[in-house]
């Protein structure tokens, strides 16, 4: 794989998906945790105020709040026999590759992309179907993005779940089992899954939040384009994501370095940023402000060797 020289020195070894047995895991983790949280905030704390001071615009306050409602943490419990055993042309050892073939408490983060209904009834996995003999109902199917070494492949998929709404230190969320793996790029490090479920009203307000997302990054971009000498001096990185296994949090940071690389003819491209991150977090949505959403989707990977800067996927497209 061709890659733009970094200033930065990329650890590949610490990607940052993270494992739990329990949900108070988090707290512990977090205070044990090298690296820094003074730019993550609470869901219910955070205010347009957090942002800094150029960015302090509505619409991208609300584009955030739209983040946090699509944004899901994704739970994987066996680790594929396929994983590769070591990271991209390295000698690191990859995510996961110390369990394969075995059960995983592997836990990583990832953002809704789309909902749309089924055309034929299918069979339901939720939590309160998934017990039925016969749960063939009408359904919805609900695509996640994430990063690759979350979810690896469909026997990985078929063994995973999204909990969506796992907001607070209460715990409480939807949780849709048995997730199918529709695509993947393995060294662009980006996947997408997709699971069902029968609640017409989730599936409702999923749809909603999608076209408010929409609507919202799509006028930030117009703005951005009108004044980019003004944002790119210092451009804005927002993430969402479930940070040691817990509630999500809203981290904001700049841009340090936009890489460019070469994938097996492809062509793909690498953020590096000072926006906070921690365990769990592979595979959160990153946003680059003033992106075009429809033309690249860039997820959380990793650390470089100073914990003050982080990286995401290789952006490659289909």
């Amino acid at each position: 794989m061709g890659q733009q020289h970094s200033k930065f020195e990329f650890n590949y070894g610490t990607h940052e998906t993270a494992e739990s047995q329990n949900e108070t895991d988090h707290k512990t983790a977090q205070e044990k945790c090298p690296k820094p949280h003074d730019k993550q905030f609470e869901i219910s704390k955070f205010s347009i105020n957090d942002l800094p001071e150029d960015y302090q615009e509505e619409n991208l306050f609300q584009l955030i709040k739209q983040m946090v409602k699509l944004t899901v943490q994704i739970v994987v419990n066996y680790s594929s026999e396929n994983r590769s055993d070591f990271w991209q042309n390295t000698e690191t050892r990859y995510p996961g590759s110390e369990c394969k073939g075995q059960d995983s408490l592997l836990r990583g983060s990832g953002r809704i992309a789309d909902i749309y209904k089924n055309e034929e009834a299918k069979r339901c996995m939720c939590s309160d179907c998934i017990n039925k003999e016969n749960a063939e109902k009408e359904t919805w199917t609900i695509i996640a993005v994430t990063a690759t070494h979350v979810v690896f492949d469909e026997s990985e998929a078929n063994k995973s779940n999204c909990k969506l709404y796992y907001d607070s230190e209460d715990g409480r969320c939807t949780q849709i089992n048995y997730c199918k793996l529709r695509w993947a790029h393995t060294l662009g490090d980006l996947c997408f899954v997709e699971c069902v479920t029968c609640n017409e009203n989730l599936a409702k307000e999923i749809w909603e939040n999608i076209q408010q997302f929409n609507e919202l990054w799509k006028t930030i971009r117009e703005e951005y384009k009108t004044n980019t000498r003004k944002y790119n001096s210092n451009r804005l990185v927002v993430i969402v994501s479930h940070p040691h296994c817990g509630p999500k949090k809203i981290s904001i940071g700049h841009l340090k370095e936009k890489n460019k690389s070469e994938l097996n003819i492809q062509k793909g491209y690498q953020l590096v940023y000072d926006t906070p991150t921690c365990k769990g977090s592979s595979g959160a949505p990153v946003y680059l402000y003033g992106q075009n959403w429809f033309r690249v989707e860039y997820v959380h990977s990793g650390g470089a060797r100073d914990p003050k800067f982080n990286h995401s996927t290789t952006w490659c497209p289909k």
